[in-house]
C-alpha cells in the first residue's frame, strides 16, 4: 500500500470507526484533508446509502454539499435512449411515481433536495457513477422535447424541491409520507 492510500485508509477508518458519519463530521474531515475531499465524500455517500440504522435516517447526508463536490465530474445523460417501458420499470423499482421520475430526468428538481438514498438507487439502476448523476441533475432544467414556433426561445421553469414535487404529484398517502420523510 502506498503512503497516500494508507493515509486515506486511516482517515476513512477514523471516520467510520467512530460511527459518526454525520454531515458535520464529513465536513470537518473534508476540511481537514482537502486533498481527499472527493474520496471522503464518496465514502460518506456509500455509508449513508448502505447503512440501515435509525441514526443514519435521522441525520441525512447533505446532498447539496456532495453535488458541489462533483461539479467537475464528466457529465452525460444517463436517461438517454431509455424507452417508456424502461422508465416505467425504473419508477416501479424505485417505488416512485413516474411523474417525479420524469421531472428528475428533465432536471426540474433541485439535485441538492433529492434524497441521497434515491440518488444512490438511481445511479445503481442506471449503471452510472454517483458523481456523474449529480453532475447531470445539477445542470439547468431541460425544455420539453417539442417543437415551437416563436421568435423567442422558451425558457425553462425554475427548479423545485423534491418535497414540493412530492406534494404536487398524485400518489397514495403512504407513498407521499415515505418520500416526504426522506426529503425533509
Amino acid at each position: 500500500m502506498t503512503d497516500r492510500s494508507e493515509e486515506l485508509t486511516n482517515i476513512l477508518l477514523e471516520l467510520g470507526v467512530d460511527g459518526d458519519v454525520s454531515p458535520e463530521a464529513v465536513r470537518l474531515a473534508m476540511a481537514a484533508h482537502p486533498e481527499y475531499a472527493m474520496e471522503i465524500a464518496a465514502f460518506a455517500l456509500e455509508w449513508h446509502i448502505d447503512e440501515e440504522s435509525e441514526a443514519q435516517v435521522d441525520v441525512p447526508l447533505p446532498a447539496a454539499d456532495l453535488s458541489r463536490l462533483w461539479q467537475g465530474a464528466a457529465i452525460c445523460d444517463p436517461f438517454q435512449g431509455k424507452s417508456p417501458q424502461e422508465f416505467k420499470s425504473l419508477a416501479q423499482q424505485l417505488d416512485l411515481p413516474i411523474a417525479i421520475l420524469r421531472q428528475i430526468c428533465r432536471r426540474m428538481i433541485d439535485a441538492a433536495t433529492i434524497p441521497v438514498i434515491l440518488i444512490g438507487d438511481l445511479a445503481h439502476y442506471l449503471r452510472v457513477e454517483t458523481g456523474t448523476l449529480f453532475g447531470f441533475l445539477d445542470l439547468e432544467p431541460s425544455l420539453a422535447n417539442t417543437e415551437y414556433r416563436s421568435s423567442q426561445t422558451p425558457q425553462a421553469l425554475a427548479k423545485i424541491s423534491f418535497a414540493n414535487a412530492v406534494r404536487m404529484t398524485p400518489m397514495s398517502a403512504e407513498l407521499r409520507e415515505k418520500w416526504l420523510t426522506l426529503a425533509e
